[in-house]
């Protein structure tokens, strides 16, 4: 009963502090949402394990024997159908979802700061910004994932409330929003590798959020040669003329 009311006083006090968000809203998402997630993540088993990504998954036999189907290429509509059935009847809880739920709310503020903080950058290039993200937590993944079509961030936590690489979940956060701002205008418009799209968005959050995230960390991987010519805020307003002169040249 105490564990049942303490999950209830969060998701409260979660609910209230999410009124002063101003740029983002936390979802917690139903069954379905979670699975067509797992779905996808099974869909690009092969993308992550080529570049390293530790994803996780719902334990179990079955889980296993999708990811060997995924790996082979041999899932089907079928498979699906059983997933959901199997998320629905032995995995999914939405009480999982809560603490972390309550704990993005708490950066209500230094997300909303760093948001508005970034539209500076319409000035120089096309970045776009949405009215409103909408953060939706899952169990499951890579880590962290961007819609740059919707302004949707799918966002992992475990169900005692922690993030992947991050104690603060502002940084995952801000770090999708910036995937987001940059996708079309200068990752599509140049045909930007994924090593080097992962470089550049890292350096533009440490250039610009370093003094508000001091936990941030330059992921291991990527084109590092990118670090050379993005050092600070000036450089950042000609990303455009950079990318496309590091894009040519190659």
């Amino acid at each position: 009963m105490k564990k049942h009311l303490l999950f209830f006083i969060l998701f409260s006090l979660a609910s209230s502090i999410a009124y002063t968000q101003k740029t983002f809203e936390v979802i917690m998402p139903d069954v379905k949402t979670e699975t067509d997630y797992i779905w996808m993540n099974l869909k690009d088993i092969k993308f992550f394990e080529e570049n390293g990504y530790k994803v996780a998954w719902p334990e179990g036999q079955f889980m296993e024997q999708l990811k060997t189907k995924a790996l082979d290429g041999n899932l089907n509509d079928n498979d699906y159908a059983l997933l959901y059935k199997h998320m629905e009847s032995k995995v999914y809880t939405q009480m999982n979802y809560f603490k972390a739920n309550f704990n993005v709310s708490m950066q209500a503020s230094l997300i909303d700061r760093m948001v508005i903080d970034l539209k500076q950058h319409k000035k120089n290039w096309e970045f776009k910004i949405f009215p409103k993200y909408k953060i939706i937590l899952t169990l499951y993944g890579p880590g962290g994932s961007y819609n740059a079509d919707n302004g949707t961030i799918t966002l992992f936590a475990n169900s005692e409330g922690k993030f992947k690489q991050y104690n603060n979940p502002a940084c995952t956060i801000i770090h999708e929003i910036i995937h987001i701002g940059i996708e079309n205008s200068i990752i599509k418009k140049y045909d930007v590798p994924h090593t080097i799209k992962e470089r550049i968005v890292d350096n533009i959050v440490n250039i610009n959020f370093n003094y508000l995230l001091p936990g941030y960390k330059i992921q291991d991987m990527g084109y590092t040669e990118i670090d050379n010519y993005l050092k600070n805020k000036d450089d950042i307003k000609q990303l455009d003329e950079i990318v496309r002169q590091l894009t040519q040249s190659k």
